[in-house]
């Protein structure tokens, strides 16, 4: 089990533990209020790991376990290759050309079309296929792991 971080909104320093201030100023109580070591400010809160890229984030800079930024740099055409793969679409195809071509040269032959089309459309539908559910992407790669 990882151990809690937490990151300081003001400064950005990531810590283990907050220190205690005591704020004489406006109480006369002993209370204290956990703060950044490193600036002292009280606008903290608990991070989150990356699972990619094992930075700790804010919650809000996160898409489940993997940051936005991992989730963008992995939006490339082979990982929506190996992501379709694990998610299999149904199509209906004409029963004559299923007869004639099986399951593996329709892929075959779809994916040597979507290789002919041009670099800027694949880019486009691959980054319009990738984040249509971001956060089943980023579990995908959380579970199965980045491919560059």
């Amino acid at each position: 089990m990882s151990k809690t971080k937490y990151i300081c909104l003001c400064c950005g320093h990531v810590f283990d533990e907050p220190t205690n201030r005591y704020n004489r100023r406006w109480s006369d109580s002993d209370d204290s209020e956990p703060c950044c070591p490193n600036c002292g400010s009280d606008d903290i809160e608990e991070g989150m790991v990356c699972r990619i890229c094992e930075e700790v984030r804010r919650e809000e800079d996160m898409i489940g376990q993997v940051c936005k930024d991992c989730l963008n740099k992995s939006v490339t055409f082979g990982n929506a290759l190996r992501y379709g793969a694990e998610r299999k679409g149904l199509v209906e195809i004409s029963g004559f050309l299923h007869w004639i071509f099986s399951d593996e040269e329709i892929e075959s032959i779809l994916l040597q079309k979507l290789q002919e089309s041009s670099p800027e459309w694949r880019k486009r539908m691959t980054e319009e296929y990738l984040t249509d559910d971001k956060w089943d992407f980023a579990d995908f790669l959380e579970e199965k792991g980045v491919e560059e």
